[in-house]
């Protein structure tokens, strides 16, 4: 874009949900970081960090989904390592918050990650039948351990008696 300082090419990479519309992402020659670059009415500014962008918004960034309506805090940053990766993460508004879910492959929608193991092993969590045997034998309950005390311990314990006597 003309109103982009010089040395910097637009980022091929795919777009950070958190940055506003009207920003670029950018990168130059030589270093391997992204740079957010400014629109014309802030200057083109160029910056490395979300803080420096929401310092020059002067507001905090969120998430926004591809219409633009924002995620708020039910973003999922990373990819959860329990979620398989043929799976999708998805988005959908209930009255004005925004909630997450899971699409299956199949197009089964989990609203969390019990749903989701739930679905990969119908028999997780069922309880498995107990065998019943009559002729089971229970284990005997064990006996308490006597404790053989040496000479010096009973003279010691003579004295402790004799002193709390008096």
């Amino acid at each position: 874009p003309s109103h982009w300082p010089e040395g910097l090419k637009v980022s091929r990479l795919p777009r950070i949900s958190w940055l506003p519309p009207n920003w670029g992402q950018a990168y130059r020659d030589g270093l391997r970081r992204k740079l957010y670059v400014a629109p014309p009415e802030k200057a083109s500014k160029v910056v490395f960090h979300r803080e420096n962008v929401e310092r020059i918004e002067g507001r905090k960034l969120y998430p926004m989904d591809q219409h633009g309506l924002h995620l708020g805090h039910e973003c999922i940053t990373q990819w959860p390592g329990w979620l398989p990766k043929d799976w999708m993460i998805g988005y959908f508004k209930v009255r004005d918050t925004v909630k997450v879910c899971f699409l299956s492959p199949t197009g089964a929608r989990c609203q969390d990650r019990k749903g989701v193991l739930d679905s990969l092993n119908p028999d997780r969590g069922k309880r498995k039948p107990t065998k019943l045997n009559p002729k089971r034998k229970r284990k005997p309950k064990k006996k308490p351990i006597n404790i053989v005390l040496g000479e010096f311990a009973h003279r010691m314990a003579f004295k402790l008696r004799q002193r709390a006597i008096f």
